[in-house]
């Protein structure tokens, strides 16, 4: 019981475990956690990156650059597209979340859904889900066993003309056991980037954003206020592929490399009572109001085919 009283306190202050594959021996021992007791669920890591491929015959005259602020401003308006050759161009977003279950009703918190762009009528430009990898890692007997899942645990649906959604569900799960889900989103949308949830209904340990964006797209970035989200822009490059009978350094264009990073995320609906409490006045991503964390990443000049009201990239508590 001492121990168990020690996990629940001090956890929090260790760093995470941000190898996929293995669950690490905090990862184990995590029952709880004294800031939420009431969680059913935990997300232990969860992560983002976001690359750019450009083709080798790939075109741009143009040089902008942008800040991770709220204030940025994406200058150049709809006709930036008339500088680049968009067709040229995909990024994959690659996912990682490690999800334990604290309670036999937290069970719900292994399920996710995986909401993507496939339009209907044009699939030119439509997402492509890869490499998905659903692993139970059950440690009940002292002996970690270890299920994979296959395509026979997920379906699709349709949300609309645009969007469509996976649900993913994974039946036979108790407390104690832990999730990970890996996945690589393919987009061919390069003037589109699907916004990033810091916050979730269950505590988050960690969560970390980083994208890799050259610097001829230029996105408004809104980054959620609060003192446990951090971020930050460096200059970096994109590597461009040269032809194999090329014989000269390969090319490199100008990026902006963003990270947003938080630890020790309270519920959403818990951290909405306590900053409500202690700053009535507090705003959230500079919106004005306590919705849920997250890093709006697509606010851009040229909008891009809204979401589905209430959905996002991914969910760990599905409607």
């Amino acid at each position: 019981m001492i121990c168990a009283a020690l996990m629940l306190s001090c956890a929090m202050g260790t760093a995470q475990n941000t190898k996929f594959g293995k669950p690490s021996q905090l990862d184990w021992s995590m029952v709880g956690w004294s800031e939420a007791p009431d969680a059913e669920a935990i997300v232990l890591c969860k992560t983002l990156n976001v690359e750019y491929e450009l083709q080798s015959d790939f075109k741009s005259y143009d040089n902008s650059t942008s800040e991770l602020s709220a204030e940025s401003v994406a200058y150049g308006g709809a006709g930036i597209n008339k500088f680049i050759s968009e067709d040229k161009i995909t990024m994959t977003y690659s996912v990682k979340m490690r999800t334990k279950i604290l309670k036999d009703s937290g069970a719900k918190y292994a399920n996710l859904d995986i909401v993507y762009y496939w339009e209907e009528k044009d699939r030119t430009h439509s997402d492509d889900i890869s490499s998905l990898s659903i692993v139970v890692f059950d440690n009940s007997t002292g002996k970690v066993k270890k299920r994979k899942l296959n395509s026979s645990c997920w379906t699709e649906e349709r949300l609309d003309a645009n969007y469509m959604v996976r649900h993913i569900r994974v039946a036979d799960v108790k407390a104690g056991d832990i999730i990970e889900y890996q996945y690589d989103l393919t987009s061919r949308r390069a003037t589109f980037l699907y916004d990033w949830q810091v916050q979730e209904d269950i505590p988050v340990l960690y969560t970390k954003c980083e994208m890799n964006i050259p610097a001829f797209l230029t996105f408004n970035m809104s980054v959620p206020v609060h003192p446990f989200v951090k971020s930050k822009v460096e200059e970096a490059s994109v590597t461009l592929p040269q032809e194999i009978s090329d014989l000269q350094a390969p090319k490199k264009i100008k990026s902006n490399y963003y990270t947003i990073e938080s630890r020790d995320m309270l519920p959403k609906a818990l951290d909405l009572q306590r900053r409500q409490a202690e700053t009535p006045a507090a705003t959230v991503g500079g919106e004005g109001d306590f919705e849920a964390l997250k890093a709006i990443l697509s606010i851009k000049a040229e909008a891009p085919v809204p979401m589905p009201k209430g959905k996002r990239h991914i969910m760990i508590n599905p409607e």
